[in-house]
């Protein structure tokens, strides 16, 4: 394969590397901001009216559900 590109095997694991770097961080970049975001959601619980009708209310508020 390096002599088809014309690089030298060293070029191509350090190109394979930089390639799995790049990936790896944005994959992280991806997991932290889903974590940040359910975190930030966690704060709101399911509730029920009575009448069949999905709805929300903050988490530690006395108030009632309101439509979600």
């Amino acid at each position: 394969m390096a002599d088809a590109r014309h690089r030298s095997a060293h070029w191509l694991v350090r190109e394979a590397i930089h390639q799995y770097v790049e990936r790896e961080e944005k994959r992280e970049a991806f997991r932290q901001d889903a974590m940040s975001a359910w975190n930030e959601s966690s704060h709101w619980l399911a509730c029920d009216d009575g009448r069949g009708r999905r709805l929300a209310r903050q988490a530690g508020s006395s108030k009632g559900c309101r439509a979600a």
